[in-house]
């Protein structure tokens, strides 16, 4: 289902993009040169992409954007799943997922997924399902903002100490154990 959502996806980004800039072309690194206002954008289109893709794939799926989660997925029961999407680099494989408002996700397994791209084209992933109600005190989301008193829709981070291993299902990519945190693997994708 992934690779088909991020085909869809470069698919919509190549036809869109264009014609948001009146035929004079670009794609995500030229129209817009730092990470964050791309993930931003990605985030906001890849639910209905992977909506599609599970579509056309039979595959009971349904992007609902609720509060605390975004999915529900159905086959002998409804299950809630929050789903966090980011353009990040190797340099942050301690990171599973990066996302503001994390105070209100604590209670939903997690679909995270962390892709590169060059231009519209996805070329590695890291997807897994995280059981973030069950990791150990520790992991999860760090919690700076909520610290600080401060939420000014600042970015945290989903960590995942070494012990939880067995609270991840890889998808797509790897992990790997390091001194305090596990790190994620990317996966080359046939672009």
């Amino acid at each position: 289902m992934i690779p088909l959502a991020l085909n869809l996806l470069t698919e919509s980004l190549n036809g869109a993009l264009d014609r948001l800039t009146f035929g004079h072309g670009g794609d995500l690194d030229s129209l817009m040169p730092d990470t964050v206002s791309k993930t931003k954008l990605i985030a906001i289109f890849l639910p209905y992409a992977m909506q599609e893709a599970a579509n056309k794939l039979g595959i009971k799926y349904k992007f609902v954007n609720a509060n605390g989660y975004d999915v529900e997925m159905s086959d002998d029961g409804v299950v809630t799943i929050e789903e966090k999407a980011s353009l990040m680099s190797e340099e942050t494989s301690a990171s599973f997922a990066t996302g503001n408002n994390h105070s209100k996700v604590k209670n939903h397994l997690h679909f995270v997924m962390k892709l590169q791209n060059v231009g519209n084209i996805f070329t590695s992933c890291f997807a897994a399902l995280v059981d973030v109600p069950d990791l150990s005190e520790g992991s999860g989301w760090d919690d700076a903002v909520t610290k600080s008193g401060k939420n000014n829709n600042g970015f945290s981070s989903l960590k995942i100490l070494n012990q939880d291993y067995d609270k991840i299902e890889v998808i797509y990519g790897d992990i790997r154990k390091a001194k305090k945190y596990i790190h994620t693997v990317y996966e080359t994708l046939d672009a």
